[in-house]
Parts: structure tokens; C-alpha cells; sequence
């Protein structure tokens, strides 16, 4: 099966030094029962690493190596995506991740039943630095779609909802947006596809369509911030500034904001707390008691649940 010819997508994957876990990455975007584009785009990368990509270049068709000698800051190579890709959409692959053989199929599927949105994406499974999955989900290929409303569009402001992997999006409407924030080091993705899916509208599939790879031995910027549980702070921040975008007024969703605070916490002990320092897990737990204070749903039993947040911090 081919992508339509009235609406075109490409896989592009920013490389600012190939990570040990490249290969599998790009054998997912080979993989693909759509096949389509791969864009592999390299910001001054050794001459051994651009060998490399040369040979994948010249062995595959649909491999096209864009080659940038002059080194830039990680978000700018990222903005490099939106200048050098042709097609209408783009898939983001980052070369620590993995997309499942039907990622493209099904979220080019969804944007022909829900053709004009920003931005369409499905669930992330979450994998550590050996492959090995976070949780055990039961895989699903159900492949319904749903455009996002107001309300979900407003959760999402607030849920520290970075889809990092797993999505398609119209170039057009990321460059009307900005491109990617260059003076956000820690939540430019967030930024960008939250307000991609705030002004031109979003689509979500319920089906795994990406493997995340979060860990503390990956070398993230997430990784780094969660030491001391800064990326709380960082999140804090980037919720008022999607509430604004929204035209809301961050006082009016106090709760909101505290919750998916807690949520954040929750999720940065689970992935980080043998490697956080007493103060990072300090400011966790205290994000967490606030979530509790606020909470109408009983978040106290589901913080009762994560008892490996519990652990990491005696």
C-alpha cells in the first residue's frame, strides 16, 4: 500500500551523533508497509559516522542523507527538518526510538478519514536502554481514530504530553507555528506539537504505533533535568505557556496544573529514582502531596500503586 498521491509524508530523523541504538531505529523507518521517504539529517557529524550513512544512502532508495557541517544547537537541527523535507507531512524518528512496522499506514489512514488537521498520533510504548519495555501493555492495532475537542486539547496543556515518537505532522502548520522553540532546551517538542494541535487541530489513534526509549542511561535531555527533578520545574512553566496559547489565564486551572504536576512526579520517580539526588526526589514527593490535596479522584490510591516510587527513596 502507497501513500495517496494528494498527500505525502516522509520519515526524517535529526542526527547529532548516531546513538548505539541507530540501527534499529532506522531499520523501523525501512520496515514500513508504507513505504515512503526516510530523510537522515546530519548536523557535522565524524567523518566515520557520515561513512556510514552514506553506505545506508547509497543501499536504499528511499534514503536521502542531508549533510550540515556547520554544528548547531540540538533544536536548530531540529528546525532543519521543516527546511529540508518536500512532503506535506513529516514523521519524526529519533534515532534512540522505534516505530512498529504500521506506524505510517495507520496514521496516513487517519488523516484520510480526518484530512486537515496538524497533527495525528497514536500511543508510545515506553522501552529502557536494552529494548526491554517500562510496562506491560497489551499491544494494540486497533486503529480508531478521534479528533481531539477542546477539552482534550486543554488536558493536554497541562499532562506533560511530549509525543515524542509515533505521530505525523504537517509541515505547513509546524512552520506557521514557529518551528521548534530555540530558547526551550527542555520541552521543544512539547511546545511545538501542542500548538500544531491547538491551531490546526489533532487526531488520536488508539493504536501503538512508537517504542520511547527513556532511561537514565540514555544520555537525554530528560534524564539530565530529572537529577533534581528540574524538568517539574520546566513543566510548571511550559503549562502556563500553553494555557496562554490557549487564551486561558493559568490561575483559573489550578487543579489541572497541579494534577498533571503530580502525574510528572509520579513518572520521573518510576523512570529516574535510582539515579535522582534526595533534594530531586524531595521536590517530587512534595508535587505528589500536592496532587493528593487536589485531587477528586482519589490519586492517593494510585500513588499507593507505584511503591517503586516509594522505595527509590529510602
Amino acid at each position: 500500500m502507497h501513500a495517496p498521491d494528494s498527500v505525502t509524508v516522509a520519515i526524517v530523523m535529526p542526527l547529532g551523533k548516531i546513538s548505539p541504538w541507530f540501527d534499529p531505529a532506522v531499520k523501523s523507518a525501512l520496515d514500513q508497509d508504507m513505504p515512503v521517504p526516510i530523510r537522515l539529517v546530519a548536523n557535522a557529524l565524524s567523518e566515520s559516522e557520515l561513512a556510514k550513512l552514506r553506505i545506508l544512502e547509497s543501499s536504499h532508495p528511499r534514503i536521502k542523507l542531508h549533510v550540515f557541517s556547520e554544528r548547531v544547537s540540538m533544536v536548530e537541527n531540529w528546525n532543519r527538518l521543516l527546511e529540508v523535507t518536500e512532503e506535506d507531512f513529516l514523521c519524526v524518528l529519533h534515532d534512540d526510538d522505534i516505530l512498529e512496522t504500521w506506524t505510517v499506514r495507520s496514521l496516513m489512514n487517519a488523516q484520510q478519514r480526518h484530512p486537515g488537521l496538524g497533527i495525528y498520533h497514536g500511543i508510545e510504548r515506553i522501552i529502557d536502554e536494552n529494548g526491554a519495555f517500562h510496562h506491560g501493555e497489551e499491544l494494540s492495532v486497533t486503529e480508531s481514530a478521534e479528533v481531539l475537542d477542546q477539552d482534550h486539547i486543554l488536558k493536554w496543556a497541562v499532562s506533560n504530553r511530549i509525543w515524542a515518537t509515533g505521530f505525523i505532522m504537517n509541515k505547513n502548520a509546524a512552520m506557521a507555528c514557529g518551528g521548534y522553540n530555540m530558547r526551550s532546551q527542555f520541552g521543544p517538542d512539547w511546545d511545538l506539537y501542542f500548538l500544531v494541535a491547538a491551531r490546526h487541530g489533532a487526531c488520536f489513534v488508539n493504536a501503538h504505533v512508537g517504542r520511547y526509549r527513556l532511561g537514565k542511561g540514555t544520555g537525554q535531555v530528560s534524564a539530565s533535568y530529572a537529577v533534581d527533578a528540574l524538568n517539574l520545574v520546566e513543566c510548571d512553566l511550559q503549562q502556563d505557556h500553553n494555557l496562554r496559547a490557549l487564551g486561558k489565564d493559568p490561575r483559573d486551572f489550578i487543579q489541572l496544573k497541579t494534577q498533571g504536576l503530580a502525574d510528572a512526579a509520579r513518572a520521573t520517580l518510576f523512570y529516574f529514582g535510582v539515579s535522582m539526588s534526595n533534594e530531586g526526589k524531595k521536590r517530587c514527593f512534595g508535587k505528589i502531596s500536592e496532587g493528593v490535596v487536589y485531587s477528586r479522584r482519589g490519586l492517593l490510591h494510585k500513588l499507593l500503586g507505584y511503591r517503586i516510587a516509594l522505595a527509590v527513596s529510602r
